[in-house]
């Protein structure tokens, strides 16, 4: 009988514990709040902050939200400068063609883009190079920590950190700015460096998370590494709308640029080369941006550092295979 009791008494208690499930998953959680969990917005999740469109749809790639522009990963979430660093942390640094941030290149493109600086190498010269997709934060890297002489590509970054400290002067300086941008005009370059000096520059390199001893000398050495964070900070400016905004048309149509003599008759582009062949140094070096995809929505970092002496048609295979590396890292990756 005791027992019999027992177990009517469990089936009570299980029967109420239903009871109460049920009441917290329909009565409980009011009609508005359900409305709210597919409102699209922002969410902080894993200490990551994801935009939810409608219906908890998620977008990648370059994105305007409520009137700003914001770069988001193929999963959804903002891309930031510190996690652009980190992607470009993650580059291998060895003399040996690889995929990082989990691309894993086929050993037949890698001989491919290898081939290229063997060709290089057998002429005399080292090189080292990054490419990075941030939206998905996969990227190729060779030598990447190889120093060499920045020669005018410095300019591209001295220019957007100056207008970012002081943005009246893209108006008062337009004339230099946009010598120094698509004639690489010495003159103009060092009458802005003379007016300004160095601490926007340090300014810069510390946000890119990069020595500023680079930024104190009118011309620098630096790493693809170094270049590829430092044109990563261009990128968050150039997306940050106003100024910056402005400011990125004006890097579209250089005069010389391997990156963009490759690939700027397909994509927009936006970089800034470097070239000297004295008897003091020797440079070939570019750097910048490719939008790709539909819209160009899609934007990769391309930064290459050379000591070829000033011969930009050496590099133009190199980018040209690089970019078909970069179409296949795409495919399959939704």
């Amino acid at each position: 009988m005791k027992k019999e009791n027992r177990r009517k008494k469990t089936i009570k208690y299980i029967s109420l514990l239903l009871c109460i499930l049920i009441v917290i998953q329909t009565a409980v959680i009011p009609s508005s709040a359900k409305k709210n969990r597919n409102k699209p917005g922002w969410k902080k999740e894993n200490g990551k902050y994801y935009y939810y469109f409608k219906n908890r749809e998620i977008r990648d790639g370059a994105v305007k939200i409520k009137g700003k522009n914001y770069l988001l990963s193929l999963d959804g979430y903002k891309i930031t400068p510190k996690i652009m660093q980190e992607q470009l942390d993650k580059a291998r640094s060895p003399k040996k063609v690889m995929g990082f941030g989990g691309y894993k290149i086929s050993k037949k493109r890698a001989a491919n883009i290898q081939s290229e600086i063997s060709k290089i190498n057998k002429a005399g010269y080292d090189l080292g190079f990054i490419l990075l997709d941030p939206v998905s934060g996969k990227g190729i890297s060779y030598n990447s920590d190889g120093v060499f002489y920045s020669a005018s590509s410095v300019k591209g970054i001295y220019i957007a950190a100056i207008v970012a400290d002081n943005p009246k002067i893209l108006t008062t300086d337009r004339y230099d700015i946009d010598a120094v941008l698509k004639k690489s005009d010495n003159a103009a370059y060092f009458r802005l460096r003379r007016k300004y000096g160095t601490v926007p520059i340090y300014k810069w390199c510390e946000k890119s998370d990069v020595d500023p001893a680079i930024g104190y000398e009118n011309f620098a050495s630096y790493s693809p590494r170094q270049l590829a964070k430092l044109w990563s900070t261009n990128l968050m400016y150039f997306y940050s709308g106003g100024t910056g905004g402005q400011l990125a048309s004006m890097y579209e149509s250089p005069n010389i640029s391997t990156i963009h003599t490759t690939l700027g008759t397909k994509y927009r582009t936006r970089t800034k080369a470097g070239w000297i062949g004295d008897s003091k140094a020797h440079s070939t070096t570019d750097g910048g941006i490719v939008y790709k995809g539909k819209k160009g929505n899609r934007p990769i970092i391309i930064v290459i550092n050379s000591n070829i002496p000033d011969n930009h048609n050496m590099l133009n295979n190199l980018v040209y295979k690089l970019n078909k590396a970069h179409d296949s890292m795409m495919e399959n990756e939704y």
